[in-house]
């Protein structure tokens, strides 16, 4: 058994302070203002002030003080790394009305593609009727979007209202020029109106003394509240429901961390394994993923190599043990026609056209959703990865991502129009910077001495056991129809579900969730913190609460009251 890192998934829950101002209140996590409410009625999901550098990489603040008091909050930060900047948020707040300011003073030069403020909006939103205020005075009427956008719903934002309840929310925004994306592509719960268009040229330089100065208004409009809103109910009732007919094959990803391999039998029988042609090192990738013995569900990453490129490394493959097989473009990381065309022609030359090729995005829903219209025809399916933490690191994003991931699947099956849909890798940290303007750094040489493809940053969750209750709940909210396979991190390595010591608690899940078969049903909590995934033998059941609960699992002829562990899951046997 691999040794775990106690505490690394609360520790990923960020400091943590509630602060009431007059009657607003907010959580203040870190750096963040969240869970924004007034007289208890949730108006945002939090505001935050964000600095990126030129490949949009999230610098950290580091916070220098807090002053609190009744009616104002004082956040000091500063950065030295990447840049060199002081910056403070302040809050001020009256009885309807909530004034932040951010500003930033640089202690030197620096480039940058982002620095202000961004605002969250809850996901509940979705279909609100929304009023957008423009930069010479018009406005426009249109909706926080139902389907998740593919671009941006709203652009050249001064001013923004919408309905809650029986009141109103209107935000003003000074200081630069605001745009709103829907972050539900990244399966964050959130819409997000940010500063600065993005059809303004970027990385953009801040110069040593210079300053940024913004300013959001929030005001309500609204009656008091006719209760203390919602009530949880213990045990709460849980009833499944009928998911898919067919359980997802569940997959691991190859590992990209350097030789040796260690002992011990792999997770799962299929391994997905992604292969950089022309990259120095790919045949050994390819030789390594061949020796487990596992099924290959293969991706090619195709730049500029030529057929015969492709051809000699896909040369030593069995075409028995490969299940399916993708191409996709190096620089859009979606699938082209001449990627397509070129992997089918060297599979035509080996005589391997037997094997089933399919299509999509390597990177995120985001550029399936953007790119669906010039996907190349006759793919055999539909393949995206899951990257909860592209915005943030925190655990609180990982858990808040479940109910979305199930948006997702739902949409991309919509995409796929009745073709399998293969999910994966669903990873913690992105795989590779899909939007970086400067060249990342790739692992060569012929070998994998030192690992394969783009390094990748080590997140101490993947040694938790919360985790594992995470993977049972992410493969309950994506087991959706024509969902064929779901493939989870890496087979070993530090984004692994193995290492040299043994199995990480994560893999156990795997394990029992490769188990299930045929149809299966499920449900979850009304708070999607507990999630059911069951076949007619089993239910698998996690608890992502940070505090014990108590429910009743029923369907047409099953009724089983469980008590839940805080961030566990269990097996139930039926019957």
């Amino acid at each position: 058994m691999s040794a775990t890192v106690p505490g690394a998934w609360e520790a990923g829950r960020e400091h943590r302070r509630v602060c009431v101002l007059g009657p607003w209140q907010l959580e203040l996590r870190d750096d963040e203002l969240a869970e924004l409410t007034h007289r208890g009625r949730r108006v945002l999901r939090g505001v935050q002030a964000v600095l990126r550098d030129p490949d949009w990489n999230t610098i950290d603040w580091t916070v220098d003080g807090i002053e609190l008091g009744d009616q104002e909050l004082s956040i000091s930060l500063r950065v030295d790394q990447a840049a060199r900047a002081d910056a403070e948020l302040r809050v001020r707040a009256s009885d309807d009305r909530l004034l932040v300011d951010f500003g930033l003073r640089a202690r030197q030069t620096f480039w940058t593609n982002r620095v202000g403020m961004v605002v969250l909006h809850p996901p509940e939103l979705s279909g609100t009727p929304l009023a957008v205020d423009h930069t010479k005075g018009s406005q426009e009427l249109t909706a926080f979007p139902s389907a998740i956008s593919p671009h941006q719903p709203a652009l050249d934002i001064t001013g923004l209202t919408w309905r809650a309840g029986a009141g109103r929310v209107r935000l003003e925004f000074s200081g630069d020029i605001f745009e709103m994306e829907d972050q539900r592509n990244w399966t964050d719960a959130s819409f997000k109106t940010y500063n600065r268009p993005l059809a303004a040229p970027f990385p953009y330089r801040i110069e040593a003394g210079e300053q940024v100065r913004q300013r959001l208004v929030i005001q309500v409009s609204e009656p008091p509240p006719d209760n203390d809103g919602p009530v949880r109910i213990e045990p709460e009732p849980i009833t499944l429901s009928e998911l898919t007919d067919q359980a997802p094959a569940i997959a691991v990803a190859a590992s990209t961390a350097a030789d040796p391999a260690p002992g011990g039998e792999p997770v799962s029988g299929i391994l997905l394994s992604e292969l950089i042609v022309g990259a120095p090192n790919s045949p050994a990738a390819l030789r390594r993923a061949m020796a487990t013995g596992c099924e290959l569900d293969l991706r090619v990453v195709i730049g500029s190599e030529t057929v015969s490129e492709l051809t000699e490394l896909l040369n030593p493959l069995n075409p028995a043990r490969v299940v399916r097989i993708g191409a996709f473009d190096a620089h859009t990381h979606l699938s082209t026609d001449s990627a397509v065309t070129l992997l089918r022609t060297a599979l035509d030359r080996l005589g391997l056209s037997s094997i089933p090729v399919i299509g999509g995005a390597r990177s995120h829903f985001t550029e399936l959703n953007r790119g669906q219209d010039r996907l190349p025809q006759q793919l055999a399916g539909i393949g995206f990865s899951i990257t909860p933490m592209f915005h943030s690191r925190s655990t609180v994003q990982l858990v808040e991502s479940l109910p979305i991931q199930r948006l997702v699947a739902e949409q991309a099956r919509g995409i796929a129009a009745g073709r399998p849909l293969h999910i994966g890798p669903i990873t913690l940290r992105p795989r590779f910077n899909n939007v970086a303007t400067t060249q990342a750094g790739v692992r060569t040489g012929s070998d994998l001495s030192s690992g394969y493809g783009p390094s990748q940053p080590v997140d101490d969750r993947q040694d938790s056991p919360e985790l594992a209750a995470w993977t049972i709940a992410s493969a309950a909210a994506l087991a959706v129809p024509t969902v064929e396979s779901l493939t989870y991190f890496e087979d070993w390595g530090p984004q692994g579900v193995r290492d040299h010591r043994g199995d990480r608690p994560v893999a156990a899940a795997l394990r029992r969730l490769g188990t299930l078969r045929g149809s299966l049903s499920g449900g979850h909590s009304s708070d999607h913190l507990v999630w059911v995934l069951a076949d007619r033998r089993r239910l698998l059941v996690a608890n992502l609460d940070q505090v014990p609960r108590r429910v009743v699992l029923s369907d047409r002829s099953t009724r089983i009251p469980l008590r839940l562990a805080p961030g566990q899951w269990c097996e139930h046997q039926r019957g």
